[in-house]
């Protein structure tokens, strides 16, 4: 048996049901069921070692999940916010786009000849100058 975790996970009803749900779903994500699965062997005392190789993850993912736990509780098993490029378009704007795209060029307001010289030009103008001053 591997060395015990200082971080001790006691569940409550609730939790463990919801947990036990998750780990069983079929439709739930691959990440929110692996991390259900660590805090219900977590609870269970089961080392970090053990739950890491039959999880088939490293003793690195086991202990992240199981201090947030610890720490949070169940909303610390979500993902957080991830730093990064921010959006060049809105989310807004991108579904204008794919509906456009996923018209046929007879039932807009532009005929295709226009819509190919005009329009798709802008577009391409507008993601060329990182969209910096388009209005789509």
């Amino acid at each position: 048996m591997g060395m015990v975790s200082p971080d001790v996970i006691t569940l409550t009803g609730a939790d463990r049901q919801i947990l036990e749900g998750i780990a069983r779903s079929g439709s739930a994500e691959h990440r929110q069921v692996v991390r259900a699965r660590i805090v219900l062997a977590a609870a269970d005392r089961r080392s970090n070692a053990g739950i890491a190789r039959e999880l088939g993850v490293v003793e690195d993912t086991v202990r992240k999940w199981r201090r947030r736990f610890c720490d949070e509780g169940m909303p610390g098993l979500k993902d957080r916010p991830r730093s990064g490029r921010p959006r060049v378009f809105t989310a807004t704007t991108v579904a204008e786009i794919k509906a456009l795209a996923c018209e046929l060029p007879a039932r807009t307001v532009n005929p295709l000849e226009s819509w190919r010289r005009c329009y798709a030009t802008s577009v391409l103008t507008c993601v060329a100058d990182g969209a910096r001053a388009c209005a789509i």
